[in-house]
This record gives C-alpha cells, structure tokens and sequence, in this order.
C-alpha cells in the first residue's frame, strides 16, 4: 500500500475537522519530538536518513546526538489492548488509544482530541483497528474524522510545526510488513479556525 493511500483520510460527520498538512515514515525508523520539531528517520542507518515535517516536511541527516528529544513512536498498540481514560466519554464501542489538550483555534478553551479504536476486524491479518480522531469542545463532542491508516497507533502529541502560532496534531504510528517496520508521523491541523 502507498504512503499516500495509507495516510489519506475520510470524513464522517460533515466536514472533516482536521486536514492532513504532511507524513513521512522510515523503514526500521523512530518518531522524535522535541518541543516544536518532529523528526522521523533511521538513526541507525548509514548515513542516520531523516525527515523534518514541517511547513516545507524537508529532507535530513538526523543529528548524532538526540538529546531532548522524546521518541514518540516507542510505545504503540501492537495487540490492540490499550484503552486510555480521557476526561470525556469516547464514541460508543470505541477506546481511547491516545489522547491530548490543547489550543488549536486561539480561543478558549483548549480542545481536546481523543484517538479513538474500533474492534479489530475478524478477517484481520494482524491486530490493526480502524482509528479515527475525534474533537471535542467544552466537552463536546463537534466532529469525528475516520483514519484510513494500516497501522498500530503510538502517540498523539501537540507541536507548532509550521510556526503559525498554532499547534498542530502529531500522530506517531507503526506498520509493519514482510520487509520490516515502518514507524512515522502525520500532522494534522484544525480545517477551520
């Protein structure tokens, strides 16, 4: 499957409440986040391969040395058990695999943005579940966006990537395959502030 295909994404309830700003996996790679910058790449191929998501997502060599930063794609649902308890309800049949607060809008109060599973399908060949992210307000629920993702979910972090002021969605995952894993990131924004 593409990364394209991977990452793309179906909106379920009216308009899509997020837009995909940008993505990138590695082969045996790690997620890292350090305050405002999201790396993925391979530390430990030659030459340490990376890419910088961003407003531009440009290609680099990881830094040697990563102190600071957090690996944000080391802990992920792999057997499809992790069930977080948010401050609100999840959608029905649903848990919460991954969760954050936060301003995505400059208008309080801050949002918060559950990563939620469904049960895994019978005919699953590995325990992938089918995500969505889901947007509450005052803790409401406002809007729900499937994921069309293949992977098994990390993290969900918060970081101004594209320096607007604003912070966007990180979502680290993990797929894997016959040639291996792929861990990796994607960013999303809020579609309308």
């Amino acid at each position: 499957m593409s990364l394209a295909a991977l990452m793309g994404t179906l909106c379920l309830l009216g308009a899509a409440p997020f837009e995909l700003r940008s993505h990138a996996g590695a082969l045996d790679g790690r997620v890292f986040l350090r305050e405002d910058t999201v790396l993925v790449g391979s530390p430990e191929q030659a030459g340490r391969p990376g890419v910088r998501l961003d407003a531009q997502q440009s290609a680099i060599v990881l830094p040697e040395s990563l102190a600071g930063f957090t690996d944000i794609s080391e802990h992920c649902d792999r057997d499809a058990s992790r069930a977080l308890e948010p401050p609100v309800v999840p959608g029905e049949g649903l848990r919460v695999v991954a969760w954050t607060q936060l301003d995505m809008d400059g208008v309080a109060p801050d949002e918060l943005v559950l990563l939620e599973a469904g049960p895994v399908p019978a005919d699953a060949l590995l325990p992938y579940a089918p995500l969505r992210l889901a947007l509450y307000r005052s803790s409401e629920r406002v809007g729900e966006q499937l994921l069309d993702v293949t992977a098994f979910p990390c993290e969900l972090r918060s970081a101004d990537v594209d320096g607007d002021g604003q912070p966007e969605l990180v979502f680290s995952w993990l797929s894997a395959g016959g040639s291996g894993s792929t861990r990796g990131a994607t960013i999303y924004e809020l579609s309308a502030r």
